[in-house]
């Protein structure tokens, strides 16, 4: 009897045992079809996440790698959550926790990868739910057996060689695939190359235009080359770029073409300083362009500037013909370049330089830039006196007459010891001290160039400014300031032999003391002599 009860209270017991859940979906095991609430263990939900992988052709893809994150974790039940694809492209995970929000990563070598969201229902394992499933649905994937290529250059027509080319191609596949179509295009498939020895840049395991044509109409191809420092110096000499085609246009017009425009310097060539000021602001006050006998010439360039044979300074004499001894350097940096003179700037005369250089950083022939200026020897703290004047006769080529006298048709230069300019009043004045005009005597009243008489009137003087050498190779810039000056002979009718070497003459000057009327030195100093005038002899050459 006791051995009986004790079954029976067993049994008993184990009738009001708690129900248990193995499976984890919310329903007591043994419960088919609930239909009370005690028949049910404590919830908690779960379903199932499914769906379908195929080609943009719809074929299925088998063994494709399916990844599911939930929670911004992998892996939170061990294997479950990590799957392939079967036969049929099909994948499913089970035991997803319900209402879960979750991201879907599918991937196969060969083909893009595709990240896709998905959610469990909520009511999941509730009466009258079981099990309920969040499915992505149809996932196209692109595959990556295409390349494309590029030819990349400079603006200077080179190959961009070195420059590093990042395509991004999109879609990598479509989500939601269905008879309406392909579905939303999701993904990037990103590669990066680098531009070869002729220009070509080349990405392979990608997208082929071909696919991408027929899947999709919008943009696929955006190309994005970095900045390229063809000289490796640290400077970035050509700008990168961004350009984008669609699957059509690269299908249909094949490989395109990339410039890449110079990033280096755009602007003209020019001088940020000077101690030349005529190089810069044309012609100035000459006190802006005095050397010193030991002065060297510095030119600070806006830009650096190529050395070698790509440099060149030369200076002249005012004759614009005699080269002034001097060597020049550019600096390591490319933008100084100074100039030592050979033998120290001659106190009082002029010079003319000239300078070429091509910029470092834009190399085209058609950028080289030339500057011209003068600059003078002399102290700017030290005035010098405008003391003595040569009367040069030239004869005038093909002259049969004389070599020893000045005819009919020759020309006559009065040469200062330093450069002079008229800045106004009346031009200074040359006289002879001979009969001209065969009166019997030397200035007699109106006599016209013949020196003495009061009202005699001498022969005005006129610049004479040399611009250039005799061969045209070299062009001077004028000052306005000069050394030479032409004596305007005018209608003088000289005398059958000439007026011969060695004839004494001289200059007059203004009485005017102003520095603003007359004629002024380099300083700025009057020219009047203690006498008002400058006294030579006649010389006269071919």
């Amino acid at each position: 009897m006791r051995r009986i009860l004790a079954v029976l209270t067993s049994l008993a017991l184990a009738s009001c045992a708690a129900p248990t859940d193995s499976n984890g979906d919310g329903i007591a095991d043994g419960i088919q079809n609930p239909s009370s609430t005690t028949k049910v263990a404590s919830s908690n939900p779960v379903g199932t996440i499914s769906g379908t992988v195929l080609t943009t052709l719809f074929a299925p893809i088998a063994g494709a790698n399916v990844t599911l994150v939930l929670g911004g974790k992998t892996d939170t039940m061990g294997s479950s959550y990590k799957g392939t694809t079967d036969a049929d492209g099909n994948f499913s995970f089970k035991n997803v926790p319900g209402a879960s929000a979750a991201q879907v990563i599918i991937s196969k070598m060969g083909f893009g990868t595709v990240r896709t969201p998905v959610n469990v229902p909520g009511g999941v394992g509730n009466v009258p739910v079981n099990d309920g499933n969040g499915s992505v649905g149809v996932v196209l994937l692109t595959e990556l057996t295409g390349s494309v290529k590029f030819n990349v250059f400079t603006r200077t027509g080179k190959p961009a060689k070195g420059a590093v080319g990042l395509l991004e191609v999109s879609p990598a596949g479509f989500t939601g695939a269905g008879a309406g179509g392909y579905g939303n295009a999701v993904g990037v498939v990103s590669v990066t190359a680098t531009v070869d020895d002729v220009g070509v840049l080349k990405f392979d395991a990608i997208p082929a235009p071909a696919e991408l044509a027929r899947v999709s109409s919008g943009t696929n191809y955006t190309l994005v080359i970095g900045a390229l420092d063809e000289n490796t110096d640290g400077k970035v000499d050509f700008n990168g770029s961004v350009t984008s085609w669609g699957g059509r246009d690269l299908y249909t017009l094949g490989t395109q073409t990339i410039i890449l425009n110079d990033a280096r310097i755009a602007s003209a060539l020019g001088i940020e300083a000077t101690n030349v000021h005529s190089l810069t602001a044309g012609i100035t006050s000459p006190l802006r362009n005095i050397l010193k006998p030991n002065d060297k010439i510095y030119v600070l360039f806006t830009q650096p500037v190529l050395g070698g044979a790509s440099l060149t300074a030369k200076i002249v004499q005012e004759d614009c013909a005699t080269a002034a001894a001097m060597t020049y350097e550019l600096s390591a940096s490319g933008t100084l370049l100074t100039i030592t003179p050979g033998s120290g700037w001659v106190n009082g005369a002029k010079y003319s330089i000239a300078i070429r250089a091509t910029p470092a950083e834009s190399t085209t022939i058609s950028n080289t830039t030339a500057f011209q200026g003068y600059f003078f020897g002399g102290d700017p703290s030290a005035p010098k006196p405008v003391a003595a004047a040569t009367f040069a006769g030239k004869k005038a080529p093909g002259s049969m007459g004389s070599a020893t006298a000045l005819e009919g048709g020759d020309r006559l230069f009065v040469r200062f010891d330093s450069p002079v300019r008229l800045i106004g009043g009346v031009s200074a004045r040359v006289f002879f001290n001979f009969d001209i005009n065969m009166s019997g005597t030397i200035g007699g009243m109106g006599d016209v160039g013949e020196l003495g008489g009061m009202f005699n009137t001498g022969l005005p003087i006129t610049l004479s400014e040399v611009g250039s050498d005799p061969a045209n190779t070299f062009t001077c810039t004028n000052s306005g300031y000069s050394s030479r000056y032409e004596v305007t002979l005018g209608g003088l009718v000289l005398p059958p032999s000439g007026i011969p070497a060695g004839t004494p003459m001289k200059i007059l000057f203004s009485k005017d003391v102003s520095t603003t009327d007359g004629y002024q030195s380099i300083w700025g100093v009057p020219v009047l002599p203690t006498s008002g005038e400058l006294a030579g002899m006649l010389t006269v050459s071919n």
